[in-house]
């Protein structure tokens, strides 16, 4: 990959697939339980103690499914940096190709400063910073490309990559839009130091 430019995927892509990928892990692991229940108690009526379980199991597939159909309305949308990493004070480019004709329902990203405080098992998430960022529409022949360019303050917090850090910080541009009366969302993870 060219180290001036850093493409990125959306955060929404696989999150409708992963929570079918665990239903799916459950449903095999409460199946297994089930066979064992009935085969060695040899009472089926203890077999329908699991049946919640298969309904939290039907409802996260649904859930999963809606999730992935909603990710799917808009399709891929990679984020494009230049350079590849954000630096803190020097200006960035960014483009987000969205392949659809004539999109023109997102006028503003948003860029955002997150931090992940963890302490004694309590954990919490605050937006420490955030602002609006313009952008340029470009329409092509089967996609629209939405050209920005930002600045992020020197002085601000860069994305933490230690584990064990008690503040963690990363930075996200995301954008939100409804259609069909269905809020759609987009967020990318950007790497900022």
């Amino acid at each position: 990959m060219n180290q001036l430019k850093n493409v990125i995927l959306s955060e929404e892509k696989n999150s409708g697939r992963n929570l079918q990928i665990v239903a799916f892990v459950f449903f095999v692991f409460i199946s297994i339980n089930a066979l064992a229940i009935v085969f060695n108690d040899k009472d089926v009526a203890s077999f329908y103690m699991l049946l919640p379980f298969y309904v939290v199991i039907v409802l996260m597939y649904v859930i999963g499914r809606f999730q992935k159909k909603k990710y799917q309305r808009l399709g891929p949308t990679p984020l494009t940096l230049m350079p590849s990493t954000c630096l803190l004070g020097r200006p960035t480019n960014g483009s987000i190709l969205i392949k659809r004709e004539n999109f023109n329902k997102v006028k503003q990203l948003s860029l955002s400063c997150w931090k992940l405080s963890s302490n004694s098992g309590n954990s919490r998430q605050d937006i420490i910073w955030s602002t609006n960022i313009e952008t340029a529409v470009e329409f092509t022949h089967m996609a629209t490309t939405l050209n920005f360019e930002f600045v992020i303050p020197e002085g601000k917090k860069a994305t933490t990559r230690s584990f064990f850090s008690g503040n963690k910080y990363h930075w996200e541009i995301a954008f939100e839009f409804v259609e069909s009366m269905q809020s759609i969302k987009r967020t990318w993870r950007i790497p900022v130091s």
